[in-house]
């Protein structure tokens, strides 16, 4: 079944446009965000995700959160696969606005 689920995931693309499920008064209130609005720090805890699903996780965050608003991306590992976990930080740790990955590893 994981295999299975992983396969499906690994074919979605990372940046997949989604339809915008708010309603119209919503929509209207964030056409424009004021700029004296203080910038966020996103926090991403996983365990074992499929690395596609991840991927496609922060993709959706650095795509559609306006760039002024997010100071940084946080990844938190809760003691993935340490295989799992190599793969993650030779991706992440080179991307620019992802800067910092904590874990809590089993050895």
């Amino acid at each position: 079944m994981e295999l299975t689920v992983r396969r499906v995931s690994d074919s979605i693309s990372v940046d997949r446009s989604q339809q915008d499920i708010r309603s119209k008064a919503c929509q209207k209130l964030a056409t424009g965000y004021p700029t004296n609005l203080p910038q966020a720090t996103i926090v991403i805890v996983f365990h074992n995700e499929a690395f596609s699903a991840l991927v496609r996780s922060v993709h959706s965050v650095l795509n559609t959160a306006p760039p002024h608003l997010v100071r940084e991306v946080i990844l938190v590992d809760d003691a993935s696969h340490p295989d799992d976990l190599r793969f993650y930080r030779k991706h992440w740790l080179t991307q620019q606005r992802v800067t910092t990955m904590l874990g809590c590893w089993a050895i």
